[in-house]
């Protein structure tokens, strides 16, 4: 199901391109945010104890989406089955987000990582736990980002 869902959103995203109609750069962070939430959910089950409170404060602007998806990302263990895929998604997402911003951005704000992610990396020594951790935090900052995505145009 999650592969024809995958298959599915992949196709529209082809045949958006076919049709030579460009997608804003909004569109195209909305599309791969979509994507990596369907691939963490489909790849990866993680154990309710570890979910922590949902994200609160989290900013979605440009240098906040760079810093905070790259921070996770560091902290998700390779070895994971599916994990290098889902790290290379994210990755994507945000140096994607990053060339926009260096474009459109006139100014350099270096906003401050989220206690949620400062708390993980200072954890250090559990990186199964971090890891899934990590995920459950990209997936809900994924689904808030989807539903801010007016403030991906700043550049805070």
């Amino acid at each position: 199901m999650h592969c024809s869902l995958t298959f599915l959103l992949s196709l529209l995203y082809v045949c958006a391109l076919a049709t030579a109609a460009p997608l804003s750069p909004k569109d195209t962070v909305k599309w791969m945010a979509e994507q990596l939430g369907v691939k963490i959910n489909s790849n990866f089950r993680i154990p309710p104890l570890l979910t922590t409170a949902p994200p609160s404060g989290e900013q979605y602007g440009a240098a906040s989406l760079v810093l905070i998806l790259k921070g996770y990302n560091n902290l998700i263990l390779d070895s994971f089955n599916g994990a290098p895929e889902v790290k290379a998604d994210i990755e994507s997402l945000y140096r994607f987000v990053d060339q926009w911003k260096q474009r459109n951005c006139a100014e350099k704000p270096q906003p401050q990582a989220p206690r949620a992610l400062v708390e993980l990396r200072n954890r250090g020594r559990y990186g199964v736990s971090i890891t899934y951790s990590a995920l459950y935090r990209v997936r809900e900052y994924l689904k808030n980002l989807l539903k801010n995505l007016e403030q991906l145009e700043t550049c805070t």
